[in-house]
């Protein structure tokens, strides 16, 4: 109304400015008398009217102030055929929007003078204006909103009305306005005259203001934009005036939107405001039009609006940031319909309604949604969604929707969301993707639901809980029945309490917590994520079930450098688990899994992961493990501890020290390589018996020959065995490296019994295996050797002996080689110190084949009641053939030398001995004759002393068994005695003696005079089971001896027969023996240990032929 009093005043003024000219005129005029003052007034009016005076003499601008109207004005027109014209004048309106300063070229009125003098009407008939200025300036006097009048009217009509015409541009834009009231005059006369200033309205100012700068900000508008109005009624009755008009506005800005077009048709009075056919075409694709209708008088409002539109462009408009989390979406664009039903212009009554259906695809960090629908509501203050609907694919067979709730009042959103959907392959488009050999479910579907409870916008206050369903996945070749997580997230944090699997055939499922503060960690741009397992799992599939594995950890994750960090602990049965989960893998671990055990207690472990970059090559897990009463394969520790370390190329697991159940104690490293597979062992150190390291040679055919190695021996004490390196390299072909050094003491071999025993033994499998140098000793000396396995082609062993020292029994360190030596050389004793070598091989599988050659020095051989002193041979074995070349030797004092075979598996053998120099004397030591001892007892003195040496040489062949005969020999010899006195000889005691009472007695003073015979030699022949002597013969002074005979073992049964020659070149007795060929002839018959002598004939011929 304050505006309506300033155009009244404004209106006053100008009139009052006319009235004041034209009274001051007349006052002049008529002050004077006569035609010349007519004439004078006349020609003033003319120039007055034509050429005008300057205003500012006049002081026009006094007029308004009294009404708060400043007026100014450079050149002024006045006539009674023009009425008032100013030129070039400036009017300043005080109004509650602020100063509205008006400035125009040509200001006109057309005055009725006879209604202005009278005082019937104030109202000129015409106004017009041109080139004129409105502008509205703001607090700080700074142009607002400028309107650029080009022309305008202000025409009283015949019937009273006003007829008020305007055209020009408002910050560019092209408006018309033609407007007809009546009862103006009534109007502005019934309006009441102010002196006061206006009340400023700093709101309405700034509004006003705000719209002036978004006009300037369009720029140049499209020479299209223009708004028409047309508008009558009866200024008395404001509810009787209406208005209607139109609008077009193109390439205008809008919060950076550009709008096309923009067009509409209104209409408006007292009962209400319309506005129809409303068309915004945004762009190509986004066009919304719609019908709207304002109601003053209830204060009522409706609407309906449809169209297509993104909602990307929705914000822009209403200048909403899309924000970091809504940049990388691409917007669908809608197809929506709303309508607002007739309800009181109150935001909290307001109730309008909406569906939309999307036209193109959302799509969103590669999660497409080809298509989808929803509708929204909004009453009593609260945004409603109850039905929305997205398919994630042509089919819909994956799909999101559920409802939403936004209260306007509290700012809090709400909502239930649910769904289905194939979250592998979503995951692997967001970028996650995991490698089919892990997790095996692409192309299936799982179910979802979620809901949120009453939360702010902002997603650090969102309070959330749902699940997740899904069936038919595969994870590490192992069918799962169902994967289900349960999710809560509440100001920022979120848990999974649990993460449910369960694997098909098994009783429990896999049960995992996380938990997550994402407001902390977003803010400092460091996700710390804090989790729980347990894993159960059964030894064995008939076994109950148990907790296989249980953990408890957090992750550190930084995204922005792409650093990770793991830091847990827990404790597991490291066999359960495999058996469990990692069996089928086509990584087969089997051989490190399947021994390892822990009975009742698990291993106690601790993992660590130090914060590395994934976008580099090196990574490592670091960590430590504690375990009681565990055991690998046979290996059963009563405590262990390890560290490990595991990294893009191998696992590491050094520190391992162990204590098994007997007492002994081990300690270790040990590293496993990927690509290609291999198994390195590092300064292990036993202290007991090697074997038990059998499960850590990670090859069956390698722990069997490892287990040979030490199957024989026994240990007193404890030994230790250093094994440097072992390193196993998967194939084909597999290879396994080792060396290992042993020390230990009170050791047995076989039966062989040693005080310390070092061994070196070196491992090439699967071609070799070496065991170099053994060094045994014991009380009476050491023993040195080697052993080499060649597994290469046929497997053998060869062994080598490089010699003993000391006193060490040769006897049981053969049958420590092989236990068949005990069978084949019984009975046989050797002397001390013995030196023994030898060489061998056996084969490994099959027939062993043993064979062994080698060399033996000792001081004594003794068999049965046979002694061989400084013995020095040459021995062999091979084929189950035992041969001997005896170098030297010494038998009775005399030499002998031998060589022979003897053929075990059929009990045949060949022998050549020879002799030399051996002792009549000790030969008859070696067996008294009884015959001796007799004569030595009649004669009451010893038996003499014996005389002379034996010489022989002997070859034969034997046999031992063969058809129920112990011994049968087949062959010959040559025995040969020297330098003795024959006669001496017990065997030939009862020979004298009967020489003796015979004929020799008195031709030869005795038998004692029979001469000497000190040469015997005889062949002796072997047949069977007895030996032959075809000839005997000896030398003599007198007498000569010669003969031939048998015996036989088996019974022990003699029977000789000895002649007795004359010599023919003796003086006396040769002349009366000469004419004989024989002196006498005797026979010896009996056993060994009863025999006897006795004459066959008598001499017969005495000096025959003499």
């Amino acid at each position: 109304m304050i505006l309506l009093y300033r155009i009244r005043h404004l209106l006053l003024t100008l009139f009052r400015l006319g009235s004041v000219v034209v009274s001051k005129l007349f006052r002049w005029v008529f002050g004077r008398r006569g035609l010349a003052v007519l004439l004078i007034f006349l020609f003033l009016d003319l120039c007055l009217e034509w050429h005008g005076l300057p205003a500012k003499p006049l002081g026009l601008w006094r007029y308004g102030e009294h009404f708060g109207v400043l007026s100014d004005c450079r050149w002024v027109q006045v006539g009674l055929m023009r009425g008032l014209v100013l030129h070039e004048a400036t009017v300043s309106v005080d109004t509650e929007a602020g100063p509205v300063l008006v400035r125009g070229r040509r200001i006109s009125c057309d005055i009725s003078w006879l209604s202005l003098l009278t005082g019937r009407g104030w109202l000129p008939r015409d106004i017009e204006l041109s080139e004129t200025r409105v502008t509205l300036l703001d607090s700080k006097g700074r142009p607002g909103i400028q309107v650029q009048v080009e022309r305008g009217e202000l025409r009283r009509e015949g019937d009273g009305s006003l007829r008020i015409s305007l055209l020009g541009d408002c910050q560019g834009i092209r408006f018309d306005f033609v407007g007809t009231y009546t009862n103006v005059y009534e109007f502005l006369s019934s309006l009441p005259l102010s002196e006061g200033t206006s009340c400023r309205n700093p709101e309405l100012s700034e509004q006003i203001s705000s719209i002036g700068r978004w006009l300037r900000q369009q720029g140049r508008v499209s020479d299209e934009s223009r708004i028409f109005l047309r508008s009558e009624g009866d200024c008395l009755d404001w509810k009787r005036i209406s208005v209607r008009g139109g609008f077009t506005f193109s390439d205008w800005f809008w919060n950076e939107v550009v709008i096309s077009k923009m067009r509409g048709r209104f209409s408006g009075s007292w009962a209400g405001i319309n506005l129809e056919r409303l068309d915004i075409v945004l762009s190509r694709s986004e066009v919304i039009s719609g019908n709207g209708s304002l109601y003053p008088e209830s204060r009522e409002v409706e609407a309906e609006l449809e169209g297509v539109l993104t909602p990307e462009t929705l914000m822009q408009l209403g200048g909403v940031s899309l924000g970091d989390g809504l940049s990388s979406v691409v917007f669908p664009t809608l197809s929506f319909k709303g309508s607002l039903p007739r309800t009181e212009l109150d935001l909290d009554k307001l109730n309008p309604s909406l569906s939309c259906e999307l036209v193109s695809k959302l799509s969103w960090k590669g999660i497409v949604a080809p298509s989808g629908h929803f509708s929204a509501t909004y009453s009593n203050g609260a945004l409603h969604v109850p039905e929305f609907s997205l398919n994630l694919c042509d089919s819909a067979r994956e799909r999101i929707g559920g409802e939403l709730t936004f209260n306007t009042k509290t700012k809090l959103l709400s909502g239930e969301i649910q769904g289905q959907a194939d979250i592998i392959s979503r995951l692997g488009e967001y970028g996650v993707r995991l490698p089919t050999e892990i997790l095996e479910g692409y192309g299936r579907t799982s179910e979802f639901a979620f809901s949120l409870a009453p939360s702010p916008l902002d997603w650090r206050l969102l309070k959330s809980s749902g699940s997740f369903e899904l069936s038919g996945l595969s994870v590490l070749s192992h069918d799962c029945r169902s994967l289900s997580i349960t999710f809560s997230y509440s100001s920022g944090l979120v848990e999974i309490k649990p993460l449910s699997l369960t694997l098909r055939g098994q009783e429990q499922p896999v049960e995992l917590s996380l938990s997550c503060d994402l407001a902390s960690s977003v803010s400092k741009g460091e996700y710390e994520i804090s989790y729980s397992a347990e894993f159960p799992g059964q030894a064995k599939p008939d076994t109950p079930w148990g907790t296989a594995l249980s953990s408890t950890g957090k992750l550190v994750w930084r995204p922005e450098n792409q650093i990770l960090g793991i830091d847990c602990k827990g404790s597991c049965h490291p066999d359960w688990f495999y058996q469990t989960y990692c069996r089928d893998l086509e990584l087969d671990l089997s051989y490190i899994f399947v021994p390892l055990g822990t009975n009742k207690s698990p291993v106690d472990f601790t993992l660590k992961l130090p914060e590395m970059s994934l976008g580099k090559d090196s990574w490592s897990l670091v960590g430590h493990v504690d375990a009681r009463d565990t055991h690998f394969g046979k290996f059963r520790a009563k405590k262990a501890s390890c560290d490990y370390s595991v990294d893009e190329q191998a696992v590491k697991v050094t520190n391992i020290k162990g204590e098994t159940v007997d007492g002994d104690v081990v300690s270790l490293d040990i590293r496993v390589q990927y690509d290609p597979l291999e198994m390195s062992i590092t300064n292990l150190v036993l202290t007991g018996n090697p074997a038990i390291a059998t499960p850590f040679v990670m090859n069956a055919e390698a722990q069997d020959i490892y287990r040979q190695i030490w199957s024989s021996i026994q240990w007193g004490k404890r030994p230790v065995l250093r094994m440097p390196s072992m390193v196993y390299r998967d194939g084909p072909p597999w290879n396994l490296t080792l060396t290992g050094h042993l020390e230990a003491e009170d050791v047995t071999f076989r039966g062989f019994t040693g005080e310390s025993l070092k061994v070196v033994v070196t491992l090439d499998l699967p071609t070799s295996v070496r065991v170099e140098p053994i060094t045994l000793s014991t009380g009476g000396g050491d023993v040195v050797g080697d052993l080499v396995f060649s597994l290469g082609g046929v497997p053998r062993c060869s062994f080598n002996l490089d010699g003993t020292e000391g006193n060490l029994d040769p006897k049981a360190l053969l049958c420590a080689v092989d236990e068949s030596f005990a069978d084949m050389i019984p009975g046989i004793s050797f002397g001390q110190p013995t030196r023994l070598t030898m060489t061998g091989e056996s084969f490994l599988s099959g027939d062993p084949r043993l064979t062994v050659k080698g060399t033996l020095k000792t001081p004594e051989i003794a068999w049965n009641q046979m002694k061989l002193t400084d013995v020095e041979t040459n021995w062999n074995y091979s084929s189950n053939v035992i041969s001997w070349d005896v170098k030297k030797s010494s038998l009775l004092g005399g030499s002998l030398r031998s060589t022979g075979k003897y053929e075990l598996d059929v009990k045949s053998g060949e022998c050549l001995a020879i002799m030399d120099g051996v002792p009549l004397q000790r030969v008859g030591e070696l067996r008294a004759n009884e015959d001796a001892a007799k004569a030595s007892k009649a004669n009451g003195s010893p038996s003499p002393a014996l005389s002379g040496f034996l010489s022989g040489s002997c070859h034969a062949k034997f046999l031992l068994g063969w058809a129920g005969r112990p011994l049968n020999l087949e062959g010959d010899a040559h025995i040969a005695l020297r330098k003795a006195d024959l006669w001496s000889v017990p065997l030939l005691s009862g020979l004298v003696k009967l020489l003796d009472n015979a004929t020799f007695g008195w031709l030869t003073g005795g038998a004692g005079k029979l001469g000497v015979i000190s040469e015997v030699d005889a062949d002796v022949e072997f047949h069977g089971d007895r030996l032959t002597v075809p000839n005997l013969y000896t030398n003599g002074t007198i007498l000569a001896l010669s003969g031939n005979g048998e015996y036989s073992w088996e019974t022990d049964k003699l029977n000789f027969l000895v002649n007795g020659v004359p010599l023919k070149d003796v003086d006396v007795l040769s002349m009366v023996l000469r004419p004989l060929t024989w002196a006498f002839q005797a026979e010896l018959i009996g056993t060994s240990k009863s025999y006897e002598w006795r004459q066959m004939t008598k001499i017969t011929r005495m000096f025959s032929n003499e």
